[in-house]
């Protein structure tokens, strides 16, 4: 993916960093869907750093990016850090129309975003 790194940080938590002056369009997220299903079988908590300078797509809006993926039961719980607060917004009205079968934050630091991983889903799933 041009537009995105995706690591694999633990077993069952993935990164994906949206770089600066990249593109969030229905193909980057196609591309960062793949990349997690080469990844990992079993579902896994993500993380999802947007930067401030990311060129969106407004068609992304349109549909549920994770079901037209088969995404939505490889993933655990989903946390979007962002410190702009339009990407806040966007992210936050996208999940309002399509909302998730698994937990969803949206957070402005990725430290609170791995402790409430750590300390929410991940840790609810190993009980």
């Amino acid at each position: 993916c041009n537009n995105a790194t995706v690591e694999c940080v633990e077993p069952d938590l993935v990164v994906v960093r949206f770089l600066q002056g990249g593109r969030l369009d229905r193909h980057s997220l196609e591309a960062v869907m793949r990349t997690r299903r080469m990844l990992a079988t079993e579902p896994q908590a993500v993380i999802v750093v947007i930067p401030q300078d990311l060129d969106f797509d407004p068609k992304v809006m349109m549909s549920d990016q994770y079901a037209e993926n088969d995404m939505n039961s490889r993933t655990k719980a989903l946390a979007i850090v962002s410190e702009d607060i339009i990407m806040e917004s966007l992210a936050s009205l996208y999940f309002t129309y399509h909302p998730p079968p698994f937990e969803m934050r949206i957070f402005r630091c990725i430290e609170d975003a791995y402790r409430w991983l750590l300390e929410g889903p991940l840790s609810r799933s190993v009980a």
